[in-house]
């Protein structure tokens, strides 16, 4: 209860709302490798504004059971000041699961090398918490989940972003799934100001 009170009190104070949404393919070449290929479109000013888009590909192992490691490149677009800039991003996400009596905990973190166009180069880490539970509904399999992730900078040595997020992933068939959540992001340049985000992302395992 407490969470959704603070959501609501982020969103009422949060500076603009954003749309978010994520087409998302999934390869498992076997129990231990697996393939993530996904582009991811945003929307900005109350939804009005198209700022943002990227395509990404992320290899991952199977290092035991619970840990999984990977290596990935994602391109992005982004417009600023009526012009679009290009950032070419190394990624290496480093997973981490557990799972007690259909609770899933979740730990990533992620290291990024970045490769702005109008910046020096940065490195920066990512560090995200998942939980999630499968609840039976007749026969429907919903997952709930809330997480949280911090992105620490190194160049400049702070937080300058954080994102706390509640959502649902629905079934819509065998190897399809649909997930609809509401994120509240905070980032800092000079000052820290925030973004109400609802999102939607479809994934197909092939």
């Amino acid at each position: 209860m407490g969470l959704v009170l603070a959501l609501i009190s982020a969103a009422r104070a949060s500076d603009d709302w954003q749309y978010w949404n994520q087409l998302a393919f999934k390869h498992e070449f076997n129990d231990k490798v697996a393939l993530d290929i996904a582009s991811e479109q945003k929307w900005q000013d109350d939804a009005e504004d198209f700022f943002l888009y990227n395509v990404f590909i992320v290899p991952t192992a199977k290092l035991t059971e619970d840990v999984s490691l990977g290596a990935g490149y994602r391109r992005e677009r982004r417009e600023e000041d009526d012009s679009w800039t290009t950032e070419n991003r190394l990624l290496f996400p480093l997973t981490v699961g557990w799972t007690v009596k259909a609770w899933l905990l979740q730990l990533r973190t992620q290291l990024e090398y970045r490769d702005l166009e109008d910046d020096q180069d940065r490195w920066r880490i990512r560090e995200r918490i998942l939980l999630k539970r499968p609840i039976q509904v007749g026969d429907l399999t919903m997952t709930p989940f809330i997480s949280g992730e911090v992105f620490y900078d190194f160049t400049v040595e702070q937080v300058n972003q954080n994102r706390i997020a509640v959502g649902l992933s629905l079934p819509l068939r065998k190897d399809t799934t649909w997930t609809v959540f509401y994120m509240n992001r905070a980032e800092r340049c000079d000052d820290w100001s925030t973004a109400n985000v609802l999102g939607t992302e479809v994934a197909f395992k092939f």
